[in-house]
């Protein structure tokens, strides 16, 4: 909750407290991560359109979390975490083209 009210107070674009990417810093690249605290920081004004601009994936990863969090026996499966990662790097890949 304290982290939500970060965010929703101090947008990580206007303040510099927010941590960078070393992946962008060092090659210059967006990982499957870029633009999520800009993107919790719409989504929690209510402004879903900028935040899906931001980080698209940040719209799956929620209710995933949330199904980890409530059913972790599903989540736990091998195939959903392979699926997972399968996720996350092609989402890296695509989003840098």
């Amino acid at each position: 909750m304290v982290a939500a009210a970060v965010v929703y107070w101090f947008s990580p674009e206007s303040y510099g407290f927010s941590p960078r990417c070393p992946v962008f810093m060092l090659t210059g690249l967006k990982c499957a991560g870029c633009g999520t605290l800009r993107a919790a920081h719409c989504a929690l004004h209510g402004d879903f359109a900028q935040a899906f601009r931001f980080n698209p994936l940040l719209f799956l990863a929620v209710p995933f979390l949330l199904m980890h969090i409530f059913r972790p026996a599903i989540s736990a499966n091998r195939v959903v975490g392979w699926g997972v990662v399968a996720v996350v790097v092609l989402y890296s890949l695509f989003r840098n083209l």
